[in-house]
């Protein structure tokens, strides 16, 4: 993939995998304590090196 990894948000665990189906994705989890309050926990590598999705927010 040629994907940028973006900047991981604060309260926020990623992490990045190949997906046969998907191709290559990022899979955020919330630190324990937080929930995720915005955003999309999956975040997928798309062929214009953009990603889909929005930026989790854990709070």
């Amino acid at each position: 993939h040629s994907c940028k990894q973006p900047e991981t948000p604060a309260h926020t665990n990623v992490v990045g995998m190949d997906l046969p189906s998907h191709g290559y994705t990022l899979i955020y989890t919330c630190q324990p304590g937080f929930f995720l309050a915005g955003g999309t926990e999956h975040r997928v590598c798309r062929s214009d090196n953009t990603w889909t999705g929005k930026v989790p927010v854990c709070e």
